[in-house]
């Protein structure tokens, strides 16, 4: 099975993806996460990819594409169950997929302006084992330290507002053409997700369960 998450950043999206992987057995393929392994490496793409993310720009189609793909294929080839949490963001990425990648779901995540902004303005993730925070819905018992490692969180550079409005009006441009594509084609199902993650998970596990 091949389920695809679409929404804004901070839709939620990879917190269901953690618990369709927790109690689904499903595999998770994150594009925010192959980017921040790239981050960590001394390479020029990581310092390439650095660079627009400072700037609150999204990655261009042919480097997200080349990083997706190759997980991708590794799941496929394995016959594995899997969420594209992501990705595609744009109809050239839709495009792209569809020449190796049929989808069974594609899942729209909706929430509130508002509601969003605090959700990533307030964001913390653990630098070690990747666990997210929220200052405002989900802090951590200890200021700054991961609640499981007890590791320093962080807080993204484009974690900023300035920086989120430019992001939220890029995914606007650029991503919501898809949610008309799969409106068209009969496979969107719209998920209200302004509501604890939990219910949101609820719900799209009701819709697999069909």
């Amino acid at each position: 099975m091949k389920i695809l998450l679409i929404g804004p950043p901070g839709s939620g999206k990879g917190t269901i993806s953690e618990l369709l992987i927790k109690n689904d057995q499903f595999m998770h393929v994150s594009t925010g996460n192959l980017f921040r392994a790239i981050l960590k490496e001394n390479s020029t793409l990581a310092e390439e990819i650095k660079d627009l993310m400072q700037k609150g720009e999204l990655i261009p189609d042919h480097i997200t594409n080349k990083v997706a793909a190759n997980a991708i294929q590794k799941l496929i080839d394995n016959n594995q169950d899997f969420i594209l949490d992501g990705y595609p963001r744009t109809l050239n990425q839709v495009d792209y997929l569809s020449n190796y990648c049929p989808l069974d779901y594609v899942f729209y995540l909706d929430i509130n302006h508002d509601q969003l902004m605090k959700r990533l303005v307030g964001r913390l993730t653990c630098s070690d084992c990747n666990v997210v925070y929220n200052i405002y819905f989900k802090p951590p018992q200890t200021a700054n330290l991961c609640d499981y490692c007890n590791q320093t969180l962080t807080k993204r550079s484009d974690d900023n507002e300035v920086c989120v409005q430019n992001r939220l009006a890029e995914y606007e441009k650029l991503t919501l053409p898809l949610v008309k594509y799969y409106k068209e084609k009969k496979k969107l199902i719209t998920i209200d997700v302004d509501c604890k993650v939990e219910e949101a998970y609820a719900k799209i596990k009701q819709q697999l369960l069909k």
